[in-house]
């Protein structure tokens, strides 16, 4: 079952590739690795070179851009696919397998059309740390050496998954006795200091302008973090999507509760688990609303709210299921929940798919106009919770360029007046963007992408 949900969502970012690629940051990445023609790292996420290898290589080959498209949104389902089968098959370790899969499906409704999120490949790599040493408790040179290597890219994804390796470390060793060793205080130390490492040398603007903000909102609530907006919005959303976080959350409280007024010593510890998962659960949410006390995209945000689901889940998978050994109904439970949550993930595209038939109508009417650079006023675009200004120049070039290679387009969405500017005005060889103006003799390098020297203009109202 676990291999046949991969299939699945193997198959989804096949037929919704362009949902996938042509949007927002993933669209903003790939089109700067295709233009420029070599991969591009920001904020020292190294591990993107995974997920644009496949577009890179092919546009090298000189193949159409739906191939660079296509590869960069399979990509991501292969390579959290192969990490699956190195847990499950070679580590033999079913359970964490299925925290990787809950973790894909259980809270996901927006994010699996925001693949480019790292926190994702660190959390997959967590994965198979934790599978690593669980399977080597007291862990050989060889063994450690890996796992220090692999601690690197744990830490160097994104900040958040730091917390989520500590979570699992202190739940596992609570769990496992034989955890409780040298060397695994050893690996926890180097932790640290890798992420240490990564926060003094590692950090860039918008990660600085984060912190800033995280502090500033800090200020602004304490003590009253109760009262921060976000909540609501979570709530509502755990409500109509989310809504396995908190039943799994209660249920998972309600288990360590009954194992600690009956004294079971079926699941070790259950006073500090009980702890642990509320306490982190809290927490965390209310970082995560520090760091954005309004939540206007719930694309973005859901990447973080992903990880609540390791929370949920590990508790049931290692403590729980194993406790009571009642396997037999497992298949028919997984099986309804991954089909609620492929269902919800197929039906979410279709927003996805109307803001892309939106950006080619536009260039369509511009291309009726003789005119291949478009101007729209930011107010006048619909799908507001799904589209950010400054992305559009890069989506409608890629989509116009993916569709019909010999007619390339592009769409300035912005809240400016622009009926002034010198590329409105006269100047036919521009590229404009948010963040500024470029000019097409000099800025299209590769020659994977391009633009006809036309003049931009606005579309006449409706």
């Amino acid at each position: 079952m676990g291999y046949l949900f991969w299939v699945v969502l193997l198959f989804f970012s096949v037929v919704f590739y362009e949902e996938r690629a042509i949007f927002v940051d993933g669209a903003f990445q790939l089109f700067e690795v295709l233009n420029y023609g070599n991969f591009q790292i920001y904020a020292a996420r190294f591990t993107s070179v995974l997920t644009q290898a496949f577009p890179l290589l092919f546009s090298k080959l000189g193949l159409p851009l739906q191939w660079s498209l296509l590869s960069y949104s399979v990509g991501f389902i292969l390579l959290y696919g192969f990490i699956y089968h190195l847990i499950v098959r070679y580590l033999k370790n079913d359970l964490l397998g299925w925290a990787m899969i809950f973790f894909f499906s259980l809270l996901v409704f927006e994010s699996f059309y925001y693949p480019v999120a790292e926190l994702k490949l660190g959390v997959a790599f967590t994965l198979l740390f934790f599978a690593i040493l669980l399977k080597y408790p007291r862990p050989p040179l060889r063994v450690i050496l890996l796992l220090l290597l692999l601690t690197i890219p744990i830490c160097f994804t994104h900040r958040l998954v730091f917390a989520f390796y500590l979570f699992l470390g202190i739940f596992f060793l609570l769990s496992n006795g034989a955890l409780r060793n040298k060397s695994i205080l050893g690996l926890l130390v180097f932790a640290f200091g890798v992420i240490a490492i990564q926060s003094k040398y590692f950090t860039n603007w918008y990660d600085r302008g984060k912190q800033v903000e995280f502090w500033d909102n800090y200020e602004k609530y304490y003590p009253n973090f109760h009262q921060i907006p976000s909540h609501q919005t979570f709530f509502e959303e755990c409500i109509h999507h989310y809504y396995f976080f908190p039943v799994l959350l209660i249920a998972a409280a309600l288990g360590y509760l009954f194992h600690i007024f009956k004294k079971h010593e079926k699941i070790a510890f259950p006073f500090l688990k009980l702890g642990l998962i509320l306490g982190f659960s809290l927490s965390y949410i209310i970082i995560i609303h520090l760091s954005a006390p309004t939540t206007f995209y719930r694309f973005y945000h859901e990447t973080n709210y992903l990880p609540l689901s390791l929370v949920v889940t590990i508790p049931f998978l290692f403590d729980f299921i194993p406790a009571y050994r009642k396997r037999k109904s497992l298949v028919f439970i997984f099986g309804i929940i991954l089909l609620i949550r492929l269902n919800t993930i197929y039906n979410n595209h279709k927003v996805y798919t109307k803001r892309l038939a939106w950006m080619e109508e536009k260039m369509e009417a511009g291309r009726q106009l003789g005119h291949h650079k478009i101007i729209i006023p930011a107010n006048a675009a619909p799908f507001k919770k799904h589209t950010m200004d400054w992305a559009v120049s890069y989506e409608s070039l890629l989509l116009s360029t993916s569709r019909r290679p010999n007619q390339p387009a592009t769409i300035l969405l912005t809240p400016r007046d622009e009926h002034q500017h010198e590329c409105v005005l006269e100047r036919t060889n521009c590229y404009m963007t948010t963040f500024g103006t470029h000019f097409s003799d000099v800025f299209f390098e590769s020659g994977a992408l391009s633009l006809p020297d036309k003049k931009y203009i606005y579309l006449p109202e409706e």
